[in-house]
């Protein structure tokens, strides 16, 4: 199915997205794409019209020719359905790291008016899903989807990508996969976790392989850091020193807190 997205719709959309609190779920390094170059997404939900809302931002600014995916596994069984047939600019491979029960494309070529959108099935087939799509701000466009066709909750592993029109599936990208060779997860029993009041402590680097380092305007130096479930996973005293080890954790995301306020957090990718 290949569809003009009308510009009442892409009006629509972005009135109510701009009232959305989206908070980031995977983040990606800079410099694995020549054009757009993947740099994050962030999700928001709407309880009231039971909408899950994803947005992909860029490290560049997109021009006249622009492509956007969303590869959504939407019942947790990472084998079964399709996989997304995008190529990978950073290591020349699709990222095959899970198949897709709902694929969600959004592009545009220079040479032709209008944006285009595509909705595919597990099997692959076109789909009749309705989904908005929102390219309001240059450096991100924000896909928006129903409960109702993602199975009636939040719980779904996620991989975005970014490029030309040529990401379309008859192009087939090349383009910039995030996360890279893996998949984001997102579950509803983690959605207050992640909702949580973003600290003031900053640290860096973030994405991180070896070493994070923290500052707290504040001066605090004892933290908790916990996976997405809530598990805690280390205790960090910061006394004698403003950095902590994560080579010895597993890749993805886990969400830092100060002992002194647990309401407030900090996201961390790791890269290991």
């Amino acid at each position: 199915m290949k569809k003009l997205f009308l510009p009442f719709l892409i009006i629509l959309c972005a009135g109510n997205l701009s009232a959305q609190n989206f908070v980031s779920l995977i983040v990606d390094p800079s410099g694995d794409d020549h054009y757009m170059d993947a740099k994050e997404v962030r999700y928001a939900t709407n309880s009231t019209n039971d909408s899950l809302f994803i947005r992909i931002y860029t490290y560049n600014p997109r021009g006249g020719d622009f492509g956007y995916a969303v590869a959504l596994d939407t019942n947790l069984n990472t084998q079964d359905g399709n996989f997304m047939p995008q190529h990978n600019l950073k290591n020349q491979t699709p990222n095959n790291s899970m198949s897709y029960d709902l694929a969600l494309y959004g592009y545009q070529n220079g040479f032709f008016p209008g944006v285009y959108t595509e909705a595919y099935d597990g099997n692959g087939s076109a789909s009749t899903i309705g989904f908005s799509f929102d390219t309001t701000d240059a450096h991100f466009a924000t896909f928006g989807v129903s409960l109702n066709d993602i199975g009636g909750n939040y719980d779904v592993n996620i991989i975005a990508f970014t490029g030309s029109f040529d990401i379309s599936p008859v192009g087939a990208g090349p383009s910039d996969a995030i996360p890279d060779a893996t998949f984001g997860s997102l579950r509803t029993s983690e959605l207050s976790l992640l909702n949580k009041k973003v600290s003031k402590v900053s640290l860096y680097p973030n994405p991180a392989k070896d070493h994070v380092f923290i500052k707290s305007p504040s001066g605090e130096s004892s933290f908790i850091l916990r996976d997405l479930s809530g598990k805690r996973i280390m205790d960090i005293d910061l006394t004698h020193q403003n950095y902590f080890s994560v080579s010895h954790l597993k890749g993805g995301l886990y969400i830092l807190s100060s002992t002194e306020n647990t309401s407030e957090t900090v996201k961390i990718f790791v890269e290991n």
